[in-house]
């Protein structure tokens, strides 16, 4: 594992085996192994799991990506989380949960009731037949 220490906000991590072009890092980020990030953003704070990929990514601060995730041309925001063999494909608004190939939000932070809310899928996505069943959805804390 590489450790940079030169980054303006302190530690920095990098996995072995990354590939990484043409990205710019905020700073305290931890990057696993196996990756592949080019013309991206990633923000401070922020963790990205293995054996993942980004194109002209830009991901907000506070941000945890699980392992193998591939996020093309998509906006990813500040506290948000993806989860494992997601395929983010469109934005990601702030304080968001989002799973799946492709991606879709299934909860969001209410700051009026301090408090992770699921999201209706179906309402969300403009009534659109998605792949997932409601039962498949729970396992999400």
């Amino acid at each position: 594992m590489l450790i940079l220490n030169k980054r303006k906000y302190g530690l920095f991590k990098i996995g072995k085996d990354a590939s990484i072009q043409h990205a710019t890092f905020e700073g305290n980020n931890a990057l696993a192994s196996n990756l592949i990030i080019n013309n991206s953003s990633i923000g401070l704070f922020s963790y990205i799991g293995s054996n993942s990929i980004f194109y002209y990514t830009k991901i907000g601060r506070f941000c945890s990506i699980a392992d193998n995730v591939c996020v093309i041309g998509a906006h990813i925001g500040k506290h948000c989380v993806i989860g494992a063999n997601s395929v983010v494909t469109r934005d990601i608004s702030d304080y968001c949960v989002a799973v799946g190939a492709p991606a879709i939000i299934i909860k969001r932070y209410d700051f009026n009731e301090k408090k992770w809310q699921k999201v209706d899928v179906h309402k969300a996505h403009g009534g659109v037949d998605i792949p997932y069943q409601e039962s498949e959805l729970l396992f999400v804390a």
